[in-house]
């Protein structure tokens, strides 16, 4: 906070972390409160999600933020339209001009001393990584050549394309990084895991009526939190997993105290729960494969499948996805380590979801899809 206040000289501040760590948790915070700071300082976001359309390519992420700050500041309003209907194709043109005409020559037309903040988050999860990192390297461009009242909080893993973009002398010397790697973050969770055990308590009476007004005990609450690792992802899903799987609160925390540290082992146990026929392995391998998240519907209709059985399966591994109150709606992974560890034969073993296999399947699936519509 203290950095988007002007603390900070840097103009970019890089969250960069491992995932689980909370990066995102950390981002939607962060622009929670600066949306609602007295001094307004939140001009606009994007979060990229992979598999979600739009959302995982930059095409439309600086149109999206001219957006945001037309509405955030209204005083550019005037200013980026103008330049829109003197010239439509600027969201064709380069990342560099576009984002000159439609967010540094805006804003440098205002009297302000204070600075506005944009938040991006997951820029891993952007499929065009050479758009992202010329991106950042035209963040960098123009910092070192203006001054300009915008400073942007950027989030991501420390994957190799981005890792070296920002490793780069002129990013570097404009970026302040933090990793979360550094952080130790085992009190926080314990004080997470505490709260959610003490609220799903509350409003299960009858599920733990029996159970140690204890329960879960301070000694068991350090020992997830050990295991989590500083991982956030994993102590959100042990919580899932514990109220929304089928079998005993108490005897899965048990199973989960007994297991490895880390998340696969978690992924694992979740799975091995499953009922692992044909149907639950296809509807599993549309959600890590597919280019876009589909709807239950559309899920249903690609695999030839009832919206209830498709449910069914879904409902298997409820702890790890967001199954959506309409069947109109995306399902969602609750975090992309669940796709990283199905399609990594070393960790998810006879758990694995094999792309040449289901990719097949898959395509079966479509061109029957296709025959069935053409009659």
């Amino acid at each position: 906070m203290d950095w988007s206040e002007g603390s900070e000289n840097h103009p970019v501040c890089w969250l960069s972390g491992s995932a689980g760590f909370g990066k995102s948790a950390i981002m939607q915070t962060v622009a929670e409160r600066l949306a609602v700071s007295v001094k307004g300082v939140l001009v606009g976001s994007f979060f990229f999600l992979r598999g979600a359309g739009a959302r995982s390519k930059f095409t439309r992420v600086i149109t999206t933020l001219a957006y945001h700050i037309s509405r955030s500041v209204p005083e550019t309003k005037d200013s980026i339209q103008h330049a829109l209907q003197d010239d439509p194709t600027i969201p064709q043109e380069s990342i560099e001009d576009q984002f000159q005409k439609l967010v540094v020559s805006p804003l440098q037309q205002l009297d302000e001393t204070k600075s506005f903040v944009v938040v991006m988050d997951a820029l891993d999860e952007c499929d065009d990584h050479e758009s992202i990192c010329d991106f950042i390297t035209v963040l960098a461009q123009t910092y070192s050549q203006e001054q300009l009242c915008l400073k942007f909080l950027l989030a991501s893993r420390a994957e190799d394309h981005l890792r070296k973009v920002f490793a780069s002398e002129m990013v570097r010397a404009g970026t302040y990084s933090l990793e979360l790697e550094h952080f130790d973050a085992q009190n926080d969770i314990t004080t997470f895991l505490k709260s959610r055990f003490t609220k799903i308590r509350c409003e299960n009476d009858r599920t733990f009526q029996g159970l140690d007004g204890n329960w879960p005990s301070n000694v068991q609450l350090a020992a997830l939190s050990k295991k989590s690792e500083g991982l956030f992802i994993f102590a959100a899903t042990v919580v899932s997993y514990v109220m929304n799987s089928k079998g005993s609160p108490r005897e899965k925390l048990d199973q989960v105290l007994e297991s490895h540290v880390g998340l696969d082992p978690l992924y694992i146990q979740v799975l091995l729960s499953t009922n692992r026929d044909q149907y639950f392995l296809e509807v599993l391998a549309a959600l890590v494969l597919l280019f876009k998240q589909l709807s239950i519907n559309s899920l249903a209709q690609l695999l030839e499948m009832g919206t209830d059985e498709v449910v069914a399966r879904l409902l298997e591994i409820q702890s790890l996805i967001r199954i959506p109150a309409s069947n109109d709606d995306t399902v969602q992974l609750n975090h992309a380590s669940f796709r990283d560890f199905l399609l990594d034969k070393r960790r998810s073993k006879t758990h694995y979801i094999c792309p040449a296999q289901y990719h097949a399947i898959i395509a079966i699936h479509c061109l029957m899809l296709i025959t069935r519509l053409k009659i």
